[in-house]
């Protein structure tokens, strides 16, 4: 009886302990990945100059898109080709910003929205001030896909409803990114987002999906603009 229930306690013991470190692994490849995604994201946010051609679809609205920025000087452009009445373009040049948002073209002082001639030009990172559990819990999981440098990310639904909308309007069921990262570097992104958004009485459905491929970081970037950029409305 007493060999029996030595038996028992010590396999009890061995099973524990491989779970308990299969977990850690487990914890430990997430803390990883995360790590990889952040870095690769810190990497695009002190790029000097960058270029992405892309496809973004809302619900049955679609678009080619095209992302470009230098830092010295400071060129912005962000394009889309929607038709005239649906065209949203936005540009940075010369120190002033210019928006074709729906036909309506405008212009004002980029200063106006913080952007000086002497200053560095960088994508925003609102993930400066996370701590690692704070990071680790922007995704459910993790997987690494077959093709070599491809990740999965699938984002807590929760962390994408904040995300999206503060006031707790949003509804999101999946929120999912496919990435390839080389060396700390993202080469391509593709986002999928579904759900829901509560605007008064009616939900108003999300379906959103974002591909950027590909990206193309700290290589010469020749932007052009508009011929008349100067002719539009000056606010």
């Amino acid at each position: 009886m007493n060999l029996v229930k030595n038996h028992f306690i010590k396999s009890t013991v061995i099973l524990s302990s491989a779970l308990m470190f299969t977990g850690c692994q487990a914890n430990s490849n997430h803390s990883a990945l995360t790590d990889l995604f952040f870095s690769s994201y810190n990497h695009l946010c002190e790029a000097e100059t960058l270029s992405v051609n892309g496809t973004i679809r809302l619900s049955d609205l679609s678009s080619d898109l095209y992302i470009a920025f230098n830092q010295s000087p400071v060129e912005v452009a962000i394009t889309t080709d929607l038709p005239e009445d649906q065209q949203i373009e936005f540009y940075i040049c010369d120190g002033k910003t210019y928006l074709n948002f729906f036909g309506t073209k405008s212009q004002s002082l980029a200063a106006n929205i913080g952007i000086e001639d002497s200053s560095d030009f960088h994508l925003p990172n609102p993930f400066l001030n996370l701590n690692r559990k704070e990071r680790d819990a922007i995704f459910e999981s993790i997987t690494k896909e077959d093709e070599e440098n491809v990740y999965t990310y699938t984002i807590r639904p929760v962390m994408m409803e904040k995300l999206i909308d503060d006031y707790g309007a949003a509804n999101i069921e999946r929120a999912v990114i496919k990435t390839k990262i080389v060396n700390e570097q993202f080469q391509s992104i593709n986002l999928e987002v579904k759900g829901g958004l509560e605007i008064g009485n009616s939900t108003s459905p999300i379906d959103l999906s974002l591909s950027l491929d590909p990206i193309q970081v700290d290589e010469p970037v020749d932007i052009h603009f508009p011929a008349d950029l100067t002719t539009w409305y000056e606010g």
